[in-house]
């Protein structure tokens, strides 16, 4: 709170430090993944060279995220408890511990509007040689995580002017 009341800096770096923080753990838990995957005979498809881009993609996904949620939190303290309860539904809207195949046609819908749902997707066709499918929805996740990244920066900023005396 002082920090952002006293000293000028660019206050998206709070931002951007955190995820990055977390991101960087989550590197460190994903190669734990790639070498069990390995060390229990699993082969990677050729379509492990979009990788990289895909963890950047989510990484984008998850700065926009943030940025926006950075911003309602300065304003509405109670807004991590709302959060709280979004990201629970986002776990379970999302086809984690189970294949999207076994969801009816009709909630695969819903489910396919969750940019991570397309991200996990991807990643499994990658680690575990499964199938590709549709790369449509890839390709509109990465677009509308770079949307959403930009249109997070430009809320942040904006609101930032204001931090000061909110705080």
């Amino acid at each position: 709170r002082e920090l952002v009341k006293e000293i000028p800096f660019p206050k998206e770096i709070l931002v951007i430090s955190s995820v990055l923080t977390v991101f960087l753990s989550f590197l460190g838990e994903l190669l734990v993944l790639i070498l069990l995957l390995l060390v229990l005979g699993s082969k990677p498809s050729t379509m492990i060279v979009f990788f990289p881009g895909l963890i950047l993609t989510q990484l984008l996904l998850i700065l926009g995220v943030s940025f926006i949620t950075s911003t309602l939190f300065v304003f509405w303290r109670d807004i991590d408890r709302i959060w709280s309860i979004l990201l629970k539904i986002g776990f379970f809207a999302t086809p984690i511990f189970y294949p999207l195949g076994v969801i009816s046609k009709d909630l695969q819908i819903f489910l396919l509007l969750n940019p991570m749902t397309h991200i996990l997707s991807f990643t499994r066709t990658m680690m575990l040689s499964e199938p590709v499918g549709s790369p449509f929805g890839i390709v509109a996740t990465v677009i509308f995580s770079l949307i959403l990244c930009l249109v997070g920066y430009i809320i942040f900023k904006k609101a930032a002017l204001r931090f000061a005396e909110v705080l």
